[in-house]
C-alpha cells in the first residue's frame, strides 16, 4: 500500500507493466478516485526520483554583491575626502583670521603712537621710522618661534586731499600705516590711515565753525 503523498510526488512518472501488458497508469488518477495503488518492487525500481533542494531566501539576502561593495567603498571615500577638505579649510580660515587680527593690532599700535608726537616731531624728525618689522608672536621665549614676520611701512603726507575739500587741509597731514606678510605662498597686505592737525583738533574745528 502507498499513501497519497507518495503517489502525488510521483505524478510525473508513468508506471508500465501494471495490469494488462503495454498499459500505462498514473497513480495520481487512482489517488483522486480514492483507490489504493499497489506498486511492485520491479516497477518501483524503474521509477526515477528527482531530489529538489530549496534555497533559503534569507541566505541570499544576507550576502552583498561586488557592485554593492564597490558603491559603498566609493561613498566612504567621498565622505572621508570631503571631511578632510572641510577640516583643512576650517583650519586655514581660522589661521587667516588670526593673522589679520595680529596685523590690525600692529597697525593700531603705531597709529596710537602718532598722537604722542607734536607737529614738528612728526614732520621734521626721524623719531618715526619709515619701515619696521614685527612678528606674529613677539613675546616668544628664547629658542621659540615668533611666527611669521610682518613688514610695515609708515607714510606721512602733508596737505592731504580731503573729500569734501577744506580750507584747513594745509595744516593737516595724513599718516598711513601698512603691513604685509606671506603665508603658505600667498601675500597679504593691510593698511590703516589717520589724520593729524597742526594746531590740534579743537582749534581747527573751532575756526571752521566760526567761518
Amino acid at each position: 500500500m502507498v499513501s497519497k503523498s507518495l503517489v502525488k510526488s510521483c505524478a510525473e512518472s508513468r508506471i508500465s507493466g501494471l495490469g494488462r501488458p503495454n498499459a500505462s497508469f498514473l497513480p495520481e488518477e487512482a489517488a483522486e478516485k480514492g483507490d489504493a495503488v499497489t506498486i511492485s518492487p520491479a516497477a518501483l525500481h524503474k521509477m526515477k526520483f528527482k531530489q529538489v533542494v530549496r534555497r533559503d531566501l534569507r541566505d541570499s539576502q544576507l550576502a552583498y554583491t561586488l557592485a554593492e561593495v564597490v558603491v559603498c567603498v566609493a561613498l566612504i571615500v567621498i565622505l572621508f575626502v570631503g571631511l578632510l577638505g572641510g577640516m583643512s579649510t576650517g583650519f586655514a580660515v581660522t589661521q587667516g583670521s588670526r593673522e589679520n587680527l595680529r596685523a590690525t593690532q600692529i597697525m593700531l599700535e603705531y597709529t596710537e603712537g602718532i598722537r604722542l608726537f607734536n607737529w614738528n616731531q612728526l614732520l621734521y624728525s626721524n623719531w618715526i621710522p619709515s619701515t619696521f618689522t614685527n612678528y606674529y608672536y613677539p613675546l616668544a621665549a628664547p629658542g621659540e618661534s615668533q611666527g611669521i614676520p610682518y613688514y610695515g611701512t609708515i607714510t606721512i603726507t602733508t596737505n592731504p586731499v580731503l573729500n569734501p575739500t577744506a580750507w584747513y587741509s594745509t595744516n593737516m597731514a595724513s599718516v598711513t600705516v601698512g603691513v604685509s606678510w606671506t603665508n603658505s605662498g600667498a601675500g597679504h597686505t593691510r593698511t590703516m590711515t589717520t589724520y593729524v592737525a597742526r594746531n590740534g583738533m579743537q582749534n581747527y574745528i573751532y575756526a571752521s565753525t566760526n567761518n
